[in-house]
């Protein structure tokens, strides 16, 4: 029992003191902490702003010199010129001298025919067989017809083609719609048998 009233009284005076510690140091009379290090002073100064700037002076090119004037050109009277020589004048061509007729065109086809005196007055060209074009065929078909008196060809026959029956059907159906200057005897137009046409096929 005495021994419980002891450790008591030893509890209370602990507390006691601990209590009357914590009121000290609130009160501010406690331990000041370390200071810090002493740091360097920050000075700052005011850069007074200068009321002009200063401009960079440019100096000018110097203009270029005045162009030279253009010469004036003088036109002389024609009459005053010389005359230019004339080429010599070529006698004129007769149709009978012309034994052959070709026409060449870009991406279509020509025609070459044999007779001078039956001249086309209008031509259809032949359309290129899709098959021809696939393999990228050449060729040429030539054919023997009649120009009726209305000037149309009839009695078309396929003499030669190369390559064979490639163009044919091409050939002959736009020979066909070909309208030729009628031939006449004593005013009357008559039939022309024996006409021969090779048209020629040629890609770009």
């Amino acid at each position: 029992m005495k021994s419980l009233l002891a450790c008591a009284a030893i509890a209370l005076g602990v507390t006691a003191a601990l209590f009357s510690l914590m009121a000290w140091m609130v009160g501010g009379n406690g331990p000041l902490p370390a200071a810090s290090a002493a740091r360097d002073p920050i000075s700052i100064t005011m850069v007074e702003r200068p009321q002009r700037l200063e401009r960079r002076q440019r100096t000018l090119p110097e203009p270029p010199p005045p162009l030279p004037p253009l010469p004036t050109a003088s036109v002389a009277d024609n009459a005053s010129a010389p005359a230019r020589p004339q080429p010599p004048s070529l006698p004129p061509l007769a149709l009978s001298d012309i034994d052959t007729m070709a026409v060449s065109m870009p991406g279509k086809p020509g025609f070459a025919q044999s007779d001078s005196q039956a001249m086309p007055l209008y031509r259809v060209e032949p359309a290129y067989p899709p098959r021809a074009k696939r393999m990228r065929a050449e060729g040429f078909v030539v054919m023997k017809f009649t120009i009726a008196p209305d000037g149309r060809p009839t009695e078309i026959t396929v003499m030669e083609s190369q390559p064979v029956r490639l163009f044919d059907r091409a050939a002959v159906k736009a020979l066909a719609r070909w309208k030729y200057q009628p031939k006449r005897v004593d005013g009357k137009a008559v039939p022309q048998p024996g006409q021969t046409l090779k048209l020629e096929f040629r890609l770009q």
